[in-house]
C-alpha cells in the first residue's frame, strides 16, 4: 500500500491521464487506522479517507501516503467516468478537494520529502 513512484508516472503519459485525472486517498478504515485528536498533533489519517483530487494537487506533496510510520495508506487512480458521475469536474478539471480540518501527518513524513521530488516533481 501506499503511494507508488510508478503511480504517477502511468498517470504521467500523456496518453493515460485524460483517463485517470485524480487520484483518492484511501486509509484501510480498520481498528488500527490512526484518528488522532490532530490539535494535540496526532496523527489522524481517517480524516483523509476518501479525499479525491488531481493529479498534479499541489497537495499531495503533503497528504500522500505514507503519513507517518507504519501508515497502511494508499492513493488510487480515479478514472475520469467516476469523477464526471460524483460531479467532481468543473470546467474540465478536477475540483479542488477540502481537506477535513481533522486531518494530521506526521511532519517526519511530509516535510521536505524527497519521494515527493520523485512523484511530484516537486
Amino acid at each position: 500500500h501506499g503511494i507508488r513512484r510508478g503511480n504517477f508516472q502511468q498517470v504521467s503519459d500523456p496518453s493515460i491521464r485524460p483517463l485517470f485525472p485524480a487520484f483518492e486517498y484511501q486509509s484501510r478504515r480498520d481498528r488500527a487506522t490512526r484518528d488522532g485528536n490532530a490539535a494535540k498533533g496526532e496523527e489522524n489519517h481517517l480524516a483523509l479517507d476518501g479525499l479525491i483530487a488531481a493529479v498534479d494537487w499541489e497537495g499531495w506533496a503533503h497528504w500522500a501516503p505514507p503519513n507517518g510510520y507504519n501508515c497502511r495508506c494508499a492513493i488510487v487512480p480515479v478514472p475520469l467516468d467516476v469523477l464526471e458521475s460524483r460531479g467532481l469536474i468543473k470546467d474540465g478539471k478536477v475540483k479542488v478537494p477540502k481537506v477535513s480540518p481533522r486531518a494530521f501527518a506526521n511532519p517526519r513524513f511530509t516535510m521536505s520529502r524527497p519521494d515527493q521530488q520523485l512523484y511530484l516533481g516537486i
